[in-house]
């Protein structure tokens, strides 16, 4: 029997109120489906992972010696997760659930949320 149905995978470096948002909104919905949480720190300074560590410790916490980038994070993540079904959120990405299409059940989709800076940056 599987674990998971779902890995989501988050890549952090020196966010920690961008990710605790994020995990909060994970937190929010984890008793309506079956996931897993791996949150990569690339070698954080701003009290990051322990700010994982004490308020999220449902959620999966890998602490990188060196800061690998974003890619490097993922992949790391992506070779570690226990499930087949993988999701890449970026940190300031809030998660929430959407009902499955009637028709088709076991497909999915995400979308991102734009906006827009004033001009010129």
């Amino acid at each position: 029997m599987k674990d998971f149905d779902l890995s989501i995978t988050i890549c952090s470096w020196n966010t920690v109120d961008d990710l605790r948002a994020c995990l909060a909104s994970l937190t929010a919905i984890k008793g309506e489906a079956n996931f897993e949480v791996i949150v990569v720190d690339n070698n954080s300074e701003d009290g990051s992972p322990k700010m994982v560590a004490e308020d999220f410790p449902w959620f999966r916490l890998e602490e990188m010696k060196q800061n690998l980038g974003f890619v490097g994070g993922q992949n790391y993540a992506a070779a570690n997760r226990r499930e087949f079904l993988l999701g890449l959120a970026r940190i300031r990405t809030k998660i929430r659930l959407q009902q499955p299409h009637p028709h088709s059940p076991a497909a999915a989709s995400t979308a991102a949320r734009l906006r827009f800076a004033k001009w010129p940056i």
